[in-house]
């Protein structure tokens, strides 16, 4: 019992200094081993969710006047309501179904991230901040995306950062708008 405690407190560690460094990347971490050391895959994810809640609300603490709301809005409610769904569907399906989707899931993941991560570019309105808007489609597509994968995997950050490091301005309006979804997504969905 007590080597199970070091080891999540050993993921935590690493998965907090990725979702730090790069402003996502938690969830994708720590649902890596989490799974294998809980009792249930649900508990895997309630937990991500819950660890990763302290690890946004130091960074939305501090740059919470960055924050658009506006713009957060449709991506957020559109995830939180895909979220929710996937959450109920999730105790409907087998543990080990679940572990080998979260595999698949891993997968792709890693490929899109090596292969075509560079090369995708989200439609933009124009304004005096061209990055700064995108389309409601485009957020409601990405919360959708988020949602799902939040709500089977307990790593919703692949679309929402996607969608962010498009749509936002400057590097401090990334990370808070990034990490406000995350907080208030994690929060909502455990």
């Amino acid at each position: 019992m007590s080597s199970i405690v070091l080891y999540i407190f050993l993921l935590s560690i690493g998965a907090s200094f990725i979702q730090r460094t790069t402003g996502f990347g938690f969830g994708i971490f720590i649902m890596t081993m989490l799974p294998f050391l809980m009792p249930t895959y649900g508990e895997a994810t309630t937990l991500s969710g819950l660890l990763a809640i302290t690890t946004s609300a130091a960074i939305v603490w501090r740059l919470r006047s960055y924050v658009t709301w506006q713009r957060l809005w449709p991506i957020l409610l559109t995830f939180i309501i895909v979220s929710t769904i996937a959450i109920f569907a999730l105790t409907r399906i087998e543990d080990h179904i679940l572990r080998r989707i979260l595999g698949v899931a891993l997968i792709l993941i890693s490929i899109y991230f090596m292969l075509f991560s560079q090369g995708i570019k989200l439609p933009a309105r124009t304004c005096s901040l061209a990055r700064a808007r995108t389309t409601k489609k485009v957020q409601v597509c990405a919360g959708t995306l988020s949602g799902l994968m939040g709500g089977f995997f307990g790593m919703q950050g692949p679309p929402a950062v996607l969608y962010f490091i498009q749509s936002e301005p400057t590097k401090e309006h990334y990370m808070a708008m990034a990490q406000t979804y995350f907080l208030i997504g994690n929060t909502s969905a455990v």
